[in-house]
């Protein structure tokens, strides 16, 4: 952009010379747009990488929890950066670990709400414009909002006459900390909350953010970036 630019400069103030010298800078200009996305296409791989460990892990811990947990996998081939699948692996553990403790009932619960023993696990990525999506769904118990509401006002993340809406509320489960279960198990949150996640998804510049129907099961939406490699921005001049 900058030698464009200078080129433009230099052929208003020397027009004999200015078409070549454009016609230069428009060859290097394409032939690093063309290096840029091959590099781009050699730093992209399938999110398979990261997905591939999670049937074990699930396997293991249900056996471990006593529960009947199958796990359902799409959008494989999606690719992104490698910086991504570096990162990426660590959070998605976080939050199958909690959808398998805290979040799928035992088999005769299940049974006891008209559902079927095994519990689902869906875990999918697609690509969206220039991010992933990836979502964490489960069919168990859903979150209790209004035990989070509790929870956040005895610390005094809220105050008692602030209005939240229940998907507000859910929200408070990333908070530094945070947790509304009675016992630390070894399993999921070993004391640690949720902010992890939140962590992860900061230094990835994404987002993530929760969605529960109460006996119905959760849904964690994670949007990334397809690369961190490039950013793309807008010069303007005045």
């Amino acid at each position: 952009t900058k030698l464009n630019e200078l080129a433009r400069q230099i052929a208003d103030a020397a027009p004999e010379a200015g078409p070549e010298l454009l016609e230069a800078v428009r060859q290097v200009a394409g032939v690093s747009t063309q290096l840029q996305e091959t590099i781009m296409d050699v730093r992209m791989l399938p999110i398979r990488h990261v997905f591939e460990r999670f049937p074990r892990l699930v396997r293991d811990l249900a056996r471990q929890q006593g529960k009947q947990v199958e796990l359902v996998l799409q959008g494989e081939e999606t690719r992104v950066d490698k910086a991504v699948i570096d990162e990426i692996g660590e959070p998605l553990v976080h939050l199958i670990r909690n959808a398998v403790d805290h979040g799928i009932e035992a088999p005769a619960a299940r049974v006891a709400r008209g559902k079927p023993a095994t519990g689902t696990l869906l875990l999918s990525a697609a690509q969206e414009s220039s991010q992933v999506v990836i979502t964490l769904v489960d069919d168990g118990s859903g979150i209790d909002a209004a035990a989070v509401r509790r929870k956040a006002l005895e610390r005094g993340i809220v105050r008692a006459d602030e209005e939240l809406s229940d998907r507000d509320a859910v929200q408070l489960i990333f908070t530094e900390g945070f947790s509304t279960a009675r016992t630390i198990t070894d399993v999921s949150g070993r004391g640690v909350g949720l902010d992890v996640v939140v962590q992860s998804m900061e230094r990835l510049n994404g987002l993530i953010e929760a969605e529960t129907i109460p006996g119905a099961g959760t849904k964690f939406t994670l949007q990334l970036p397809l690369t961190l490699a490039i950013i793309t921005v807008l010069m303007v001049e005045v």
